[in-house]
């Protein structure tokens, strides 16, 4: 899902919860989950008294000229809040439904509701959604799942790690555990060098997971995957207050987390070192 998507779906939650569009606008320029300047032309106009259609028009770089005027006319017919919970439509113009690892994104972002982020986290961990060395972009038993087609059936490593971090975030963190180490595990039969892609066939039909034909390797986006696993499975946060690293982990580490050092973390101007012990984070200054 990209940001656009995750965009509308937040502003779906804004409207069907009542919430002024511009407040939540503002909130999400802040985070920086998007892109800045875009948000606050958007509001501006949205303070000026523009419509929400109006105020896209603005940015018909960005939104094209079909999604301008299907919120147009949802806003004539005050459909607004159902209509941009289903701006992802097929050709017949139904919504889409497909089951697919983009619902961890929407965790991620925090754009599903806590009384709804339990069903994303039983799908995530279903069968159909998780191979068993990570999430399918498509959840198997979807018309379009193919295990080895790149949007439809892979597992796209950097995608499941976003997951991981959305469940964690939800206070899913043995889900999170279990599928953070499914991808370390996979790791290890690719050099330690997470491909771009690798195929979605379950882990009990294969004895190692699947290499992509095409796939990249190294690839940017996989790099970056042990760094946030890492980083969500310590519990590493910055204090902002006392200027330091701490970790929000409050029980006790799996074994197999035991041992675990990562020296020369900079932050705050300083290098520190995180290692894991008896089942503990411990987070030191210069060792």
């Amino acid at each position: 899902m990209n940001q656009l998507e995750v965009l509308f779906q937040q502003l779906a939650m804004a409207a069907h919860a009542g919430l002024p569009l511009r407040e939540v606008l503002e909130i999400l320029r802040k985070e920086g989950g998007y892109q800045g300047t875009l948000l606050a032309v958007v509001g501006q106009r949205l303070d000026r008294g523009a419509t929400l259609s109006e105020a896209l028009s603005s940015a018909e770089a960005v939104f094209s000229r079909e999604t301008v005027e299907f919120v147009r006319a949802a806003e004539d017919k005050a459909m607004l809040p159902a209509v941009l919970d289903a701006l992802a439509l097929d050709y017949q113009k139904k919504q889409v439904r497909t089951i697919a690892s983009n619902m961890g994104h929407l965790l991620w972002s925090r754009a599903v509701p806590d009384a709804k982020a339990r069903r994303v986290a039983r799908a995530l961990l279903s069968r159909e959604g998780f191979s068993g060395w990570g999430i399918r972009t498509v959840a198997r038993g979807q018309k379009a799942y193919n295990p080895l087609s790149y949007h439809n059936g892979t597992v796209w490593p950097h995608d499941s790690a976003l997951a991981v971090w959305g469940l964690a975030r939800h206070g899913y963190v043995a889900e999170a555990r279990r599928i953070a180490r499914a991808l370390i595990e996979a790791a290890a039969h690719f050099d330690w060098s997470l491909p771009e892609v690798f195929a979605g066939y379950a882990r009990d039909e294969t004895p190692f997971p699947i290499a992509y034909p095409t796939a990249a390797r190294p690839q940017a986006w996989a790099a970056g995957t042990p760094i946030l696993l890492v980083r969500v499975l310590l519990g590493i946060e910055p204090d902002r207050m006392r200027q330091r690293l701490i970790s929000t982990v409050t029980d006790e580490l799996p074994s197999w987390l035991d041992g675990l050092r990562i020296e020369g973390v900079r932050a705050y101007g300083r290098t520190w070192t995180v290692a894991v012990e008896r089942g503990h984070v411990t987070i030191a200054e210069g060792v």
